[in-house]
């Protein structure tokens, strides 16, 4: 004999569907629901957090040196940046190497 329902209670409130066309009405009428609550300012995950804070960072960085960047930097389109480039996570031979990679000089040790 087929158990209807794998749980034995029914937290939603909602009838028990008898078929899996039931269950799938059932979780569109709750994830509809659940975007319909606005979001929770109260717990963020710590990386969440992070990302919206480096966000609002970058965004308020971008206005600030488009106003007081030196003249030079904006002729050579030099942009400020809220993070570091990926490259200076490199060990330092390593950033050497790509350095005199990409600017033709041979070899900066």
């Amino acid at each position: 004999m087929r158990h209807p329902w794998p749980y034995d209670s029914n937290p939603s409130g909602l009838d028990r569907p008898r078929d899996k066309a039931g269950v799938n009405e059932i979780a569109d009428r709750l994830a509809g629901a659940a975007c319909a609550l606005p979001p929770s300012r109260e717990k963020a995950s710590y990386s969440a957090a992070k990302a919206l804070a480096e966000k609002r960072f970058d965004d308020a960085l971008q206005p600030y040196w488009a106003e007081r960047a030196p003249t030079r930097y904006k002729e050579l389109e030099i942009t400020a940046r809220g993070h570091l480039p990926m490259e200076l996570s490199l060990d330092r031979p390593i950033l050497a190497r790509l350095l005199a990679a990409r600017t033709g000089h041979g070899r900066l040790l």
